[in-house]
């Protein structure tokens, strides 16, 4: 059978906007038919089997919404009026969707305005409105027959999810496969459920679990994510910020629930591997780190709990221009070009009015064999240093909490100089309550020559510095005492400098 012939038959009771191509149709039943002395009418439908095949499904402008390679239900039945139906195998193979978001936002624009292709009928749309009484007596005619499914089973199905309102806003999940046993809806009936899917550029996930149906949804799982490339999600980046996601996996292992009296549960391990984000602007590394690594991590609708956070090996290029300004600064897209580019994106993850927002809790953070390259142009004597070695630790870090989380870190500087960062930060607030104090202890002044030639009009032949930057923060006013000691300067040959003093 023909199948866009069938669709003509159902097109005016349809709202919305698709249009199908191809696909065949081909089915087999034995079936028997009685009516007894009383009227009442049985019938018993047998071996039925059948196929849907080369279906495609099209949305206007854009083409092959869905593609299916192949349906195929094996070893079917139907007993009548004893409502019962027992099927031992429904298929999908080769099944692929190309969800597509317009810039309005929609991904099926012409629901709310039908073309002229498909044109609104308003008795059906008249029942699009859907109640929870609406849903609980479809669930109870549902629950009036015993439907038995030894199978469920989808091979080899891809994604392709386009969104125009972020750059490069193009997700595919390269290899799905799905499989549902044993399927019933008696109540509290244990389902069995595997879930495998590969995700480009890189990264897989498995979810293994028991699913129940009635009398509410809910699943229990094991839930696996390995080395998910976090390339993945550059466009949602690119519309916050210039920053360029250069490489990064992640990977998970854990218990996973959904269900009415938990909406949502993960509990389990995470690791964030290679992580590294490059300016994009100056094309040079902004952020890394080595291995992120969190024990024990809880996360709910609610909030995110995590034991020990360990960080080790992290870079970050930090630098303070003349002006004041920095790097980070310089990353941020302006705010009416991010307004445009992420106002949908923000829109659809907007808090409902009276939501509160995601609890943050972190036990501990720890830091082992970092390093940072920091530049500050705003001091009088323009600063640069390499640390190295950097290690330590922030205490608990709670976003619910008013009590402030203690800083204490360490590091070498260049080859003899010391790096000490001590102080505290609200993380309920850290605008109105910050206080760090970084000290640079022996620091080698030589390697400052190509910050100091500008106004000195010599190099420096040797030297040594001690820096103490101390930044306050209280109620939002930012106060900083800066102490800069220098010992031992001796200064070097002279170099041509237009505007430099003769020292």
């Amino acid at each position: 059978t023909y199948t866009p012939i069938l669709f003509r038959y159902f097109r005016d009771e349809l709202v919305l906007p698709l249009s199908f191509d191809g696909g065949a149709i081909s089915a087999r039943l034995e079936y028997r038919v009685a009516m007894d002395d009383s009227g009442e009418l049985s019938a018993l439908l047998t071996n039925i089997t059948g196929t849907l095949g080369g279906l495609k499904v099209n949305q206007p402008d854009h083409p092959h919404l869905l593609e299916l390679g192949t349906l195929s239900l094996e070893g079917g039945s139907l007993s009548w009026p004893d409502q019962v139906v027992r099927i031992e195998r429904l298929g999908l193979d080769e099944l692929l969707l190309r969800p597509f978001r317009g810039s309005d936002g929609s991904y099926l624009p012409g629901l709310a305005q039908p073309t002229e292709d498909l044109p609104a009928n308003p008795a059906v749309e008249s029942t699009l409105s859907v109640t929870e009484e609406g849903i609980e007596a479809v669930a109870e005619d549902a629950q009036s027959w015993q439907i038995d499914v030894a199978e469920i089973a989808l091979t080899r199905g891809r994604l392709i999810h386009t969104d125009t309102t972020l750059e490069d806003g193009t997700v595919e999940v390269s290899s799905l496969n799905l499989s549902v046993r044993d399927i019933s809806l008696v109540d509290r009936q244990e389902i069995p459920l595997t879930v495998e899917l590969a995700i480009e550029p890189g990264g897989s996930l498995r979810l293994d679990g028991m699913l129940q149906l009635f009398p509410e949804i809910s699943m229990t799982s094991k839930l696996a994510v390995s080395e998910l490339a976090l390339a993945a999600a550059q466009p949602y980046l690119s519309s916050l910020a210039n920053v360029g996601i250069d490489d990064g996996r992640l990977s998970l292992g854990g218990d996973f629930t959904l269900g009415n009296e938990q909406p949502f549960l993960y509990q389990g391990n995470l690791q964030i591997e290679s992580l590294s984000l490059i300016d994009r602007a100056e094309e040079e590394a902004l952020f890394s780190w080595q291995t992120l690594d969190v024990d024990q991590l809880t996360a709910t609708v609610d909030g995110i709990e995590l034991s020990i956070l360990s960080i080790d090996q992290p870079y970050a290029r930090i630098e303070i221009e003349p002006d004041g300004s920095t790097n980070i600064e310089r990353t941020l897209i302006p705010g009416e070009a991010a307004a445009a580019q992420s106002e949908d994106a923000r829109d659809s993850v907007a808090l409902p009015v009276g939501a509160t927002p995601l609890r943050i809790t972190v036990g501990e953070t720890r830091v082992t064999g970092g390093r940072a390259n920091f530049t500050d142009l705003a001091l009088p004597l323009p600063f640069r240093a390499e640390v190295s070695g950097i290690e330590g630790k922030l205490s608990t870090f709670a976003t619910s909490s008013q009590a402030p989380s203690q800083i204490d870190l360490s590091g070498q500087v260049n080859e003899y100089g010391q790096l000490r960062v001590e102080g505290s930060i609200s993380a309920s607030d850290p605008a109105a309550a910050t206080d760090i104090i970084v000290d640079f202890d022996n620091v080698n002044l030589p390697r400052m020559t190509p910050y100091t030639v500008k106004f000195a009009g010599r190099a420096i032949a040797d030297g040594r510095t001690d820096l103490t930057l101390s930044y306050r923060i209280d109620e939002g006013m930012l106060e900083g005492e800066n102490r800069l000691l220098i010992r031992n300067l001796t200064l070097g040959e002279k170099v041509d400098q237009p505007g430099a003093m003769d020292l």
